[in-house]
């Protein structure tokens, strides 16, 4: 199942997303940073990397003049994210011989089991969950009302995953292709908040709301294949392809995004650009950082 497994949830099955700690080790040794999630102020950039053999967790200040590393082990530790409240950072590990989810203080200490949540995301004024399901191995989303009851599906009959409800609680987007390998041929979806009036708005992957909502960040791919950062509007109007890279991700305030290059030796490292593409720099592609 790549990484994710699934629990039972008001009659559907739910997507609990837990990607596999350690990928990091098969790029040949190569330093490789992953994963970038801005701080909920915006000071720090949250990633992964294999600077010590292993992925651990680090904490990047968005200038680049600093990085401290928070996890220190002989496993691997990826995919780390900000709690809602912003006072934790949750995590997956490989500890005990299992892929796990923890949260730890943002020092790096105090770290614990964290109970998985199948919610992928929450309308503003969080009376509307949305859940990501597998059925008949086929992806769906469903919507649940803030007591996980009353499911209904948003989504249409392809395959769907990565939703996101828009700041003002009233548009989904979503990736929707016809099934789970075919990830090329993803488009980005737009609809209602009830899932009605579906339309794709561009052709790429891992759609995300800007703050302001006024723009949709994305990954798609060029005639070649390269897989790159791009936006597009709810409207539909033709994206901006924006600069190579995958997991983008948004600042707080919605003026800059962070995301992840690859360079030819197997590695790769935090760019940081304008949310019109200007202005990128490297954060990670000197000392401390190698």
């Amino acid at each position: 199942m790549n990484g994710r497994s699934l629990v039972r949830l008001a009659g559907v099955f739910i997507v609990l997303r837990a990607s596999v700690a350690g990928a990091q080790h098969a790029h040949g040794g190569a330093v490789m940073y992953h994963g970038p999630r801005w701080s909920p102020d915006g000071q720090w950039i949250l990633s992964s990397a294999n600077l010590d053999g292993d992925p651990e967790i680090y904490l990047i200040r968005a200038d680049g003049r600093e990085l401290k590393q928070l996890t220190r082990n002989n496993t691997a530790d990826d995919m780390a994210w900000w709690s809602e409240d912003g006072r934790r950072i949750v995590f997956i590990s490989r500890r005990a011989d299992t892929t796990a989810q923890f949260s730890m203080a943002l020092d790096g200490s105090d770290i614990r089991p964290q109970p998985r949540d199948s919610v992928i995301a929450r309308s503003p004024d969080g009376r509307t969950l949305l859940f990501e399901t597998i059925r008949d191995g086929r992806a769906q989303l469903f919507a649940m009302t803030a007591d996980r009851t009353s499911a209904r599906l948003v989504s249409r009959h392809r395959y769907a995953e990565q939703g996101s409800i828009s700041p003002d609680g009233k548009l989904l987007v979503y990736e929707e292709r016809d099934s789970a390998h075919e990830i090329e041929r993803s488009q980005i979806i737009v609809a209602t908040a009830d899932g009605a009036t579906p339309r794709a708005v561009a052709d790429g992957t891992d759609p995300s709301w800007s703050p302001d909502g006024q723009s949709i960040l994305f990954k798609l791919f060029d005639e070649r294949m390269q897989l790159w950062i791009a936006t597009v509007s709810p409207a539909g109007e033709p994206p901006r392809k924006l600069a190579p890279g995958v997991h983008p991700h948004w600042s707080p305030d919605g003026r800059r995004i962070a995301s992840m290059r690859e360079r030819p030796d197997g590695g790769a490292d935090i760019w940081v650009m304008n949310r019109d593409g200007s202005e990128a720099r490297c954060l990670t592609c000197e000392k401390p950082f190698r």
